[in-house]
This record gives structure tokens, sequence and C-alpha cells, in this order.
């Protein structure tokens, strides 16, 4: 709400606008409205991310679970939970690294040899 004034001055005829308080509470109830709306979006946010990082953290360890029981299916037999012919492969290939990385232990393993 505003009014608009002539003020004689100098010869001259000035307006002035002289504004009104709004006394209605409008102002209060929009901008308490504004601020809830913003605290609601920051929870709701933060709580989607709460929520999608567990889920990727819970996928992530599947993922880890299901990767460990394929490398063990790959090296066993299912049905006698032997190994197979790529786990002794690769047994094999561990220990000739490791004596060409190590001459001790090959001394070690032709004088201790049971």
């Amino acid at each position: 709400m505003s009014k608009l004034a002539p003020i004689p001055l100098l010869n001259q005829q000035w307006w002035f606008e002289i504004s009104m308080v709004d006394r209605s509470g409008s102002i209060v109830l929009y901008g308490g409205s504004a601020v809830f709306l913003v605290l609601l979006l920051t929870v709701v946010a933060s709580l989607a991310e709460n929520f999608y990082r567990t889920r990727l953290q819970v996928s992530d360890q599947v993922i880890q679970e299901k990767t460990h029981t394929l490398a063990l299916q790959a090296l066993q037999d299912n049905l006698t939970g032997m190994y197979n012919r790529q786990a002794l492969n690769n047994e094999v290939d561990q220990r000739l690294t490791q004596l060409r990385t190590d001459p001790n232990q090959r001394l070690f393993d032709s004088i201790y040899r049971p």
C-alpha cells in the first residue's frame, strides 16, 4: 500500500511516495514457507544420498562375493570339490616364480626334501 503526496519546494512540485509495511503477515508466511521448503529439500537430498551410497556398498559387496565364488568354481570341480588342471598349473607357476626369485629356497628344498 503506497500513497503519493505533493510537496511544493523551490517553486516546483515534487511527488513523494510513502510505502506502508504490510501488517497482514504474508511476508512472514511466505518467508517461513521458503525456509521450510529449502530445509525439506536439504533433508530429502541427504536421505537420498545416504540411500544410494548404502545401495552401492551392498552392490559392491555382492559383486566381490560373486567374483570370489566364480574364481573358486574355475579352479575346483563342483561335484568332487577337487582342484582341476588350471589350479595345478597356477600352483606350479607360483612355485616356479618363487624359486626364480629366491635361490636359497631351491637349495633348501633340495636338501630337506622328504
